[in-house]
């Protein structure tokens, strides 16, 4: 069995909430692991040597979808957000015979390109704790440094380059396959959020009448990056611990805290960064046909 709804992008747009949740609907089977990644490019950090379409093709694909075979199912679903600049991704997704529905998260670029900072600097704690976001853009221009902040910057503009990656995706899929939404939708009022991709994807919208909806993957600040580093190694090493749950919850209450506010030096800097998006925020609109007003 192949998945006929795919979440292809974009990253650090609340794509982790809207997998989880629709994992719950009686209609959604998803796949066995939330980003199979199995169409990154080779050379992509999240490339998975041991299962990707170019070892394995659909047959290795279908693996992730085995618990769904037998199931009265209207939607099979995977999400892998960083789908959304990848080649592989768009050239081979379309191929697939269950010609999928391609649905695409966005958000302000600004903001995305901010939360997938504090998620490289909290959550996962790959930047020094006392770079600025200003510091943080300038990567992408300025040739000193560690290159893996370098490859952070890079891989954090280029999924944020929605005009131009949404170009190859219509022309590949076909413009029937494409389905956009805006992550402040989601965030203002994720019931009615939800409602309208029910709709879209064909399932009961009357599902999250009654549901709560908790973000996931939320950023959040961490006191102490090399704590941090140590605990996701050991949660990495042991993933079935029958007690990981509880310890997540103590590493939680110990190690992390409320997101800071952001300095007025970063604020500054992100209303810079919008203007120079501006341009490619107007493109993305005459590409994909949306209102996109509350960007500007």
């Amino acid at each position: 069995m192949l998945p006929n709804v795919i979440i292809a992008g974009a990253p650090k747009c609340g794509t982790s909430s809207i997998f989880v949740w629709l994992s719950a609907h009686p209609e959604v089977c998803v796949s066995s692991r939330k980003e199979t990644r199995y169409f990154m490019d080779a050379g992509h950090p999240l490339f998975d040597p041991e299962a990707n379409f170019s070892n394995a093709g659909l047959a290795g694909y279908a693996r992730f979808f085995a618990p769904c075979v037998g199931r009265d199912l209207r939607v099979v679903l995977e999400a892998t957000p960083g789908y959304i600049d990848q080649e592989t991704a768009i050239r081979h997704i379309p191929e697939i015979e269950t010609r999928p529905l391609n649905l695409f998260v966005l958000r302000k670029p600004t903001e995305r390109i901010y939360s997938a900072f504090k998620n490289a600097k909290n959550n996962l704690a790959q930047l020094p704790k006392e770079m600025s976001f200003r510091e943080f853009i300038e990567l992408r221009e300025n040739g000193a440094g560690d290159p893996a902040y370098h490859r952070l910057c890079r891989l954090a503009f280029s999924t944020t380059s929605y005009a131009e990656h949404l170009a190859k995706w219509i022309a590949a899929a076909g413009r029937a396959n494409i389905r956009i939404f805006l992550f402040e939708d989601l965030k203002k009022d994720p019931a009615a959020f939800m409602r309208r991709l029910s709709c879209c994807i064909g399932i009961a919208a009357g599902f999250w009448d009654t549901r709560a909806f908790t973000a996931v993957n939320a950023s959040r600040r961490t006191k102490s990056p090399v704590l941090h580093r140590l605990a996701r190694r050991l949660m990495a090493a042991a993933p079935g611990f029958p007690g990981k749950g509880a310890l997540i919850k103590a590493y939680e209450l110990v190690n992390t805290g409320k997101p800071f506010s952001p300095a007025p030096e970063d604020t500054r800097a992100r209303a810079e960064l919008d203007e120079r998006f501006r341009p490619a925020t107007e493109e993305l609109e005459k590409i994909a046909g949306i209102d996109l007003s509350c960007w500007k």
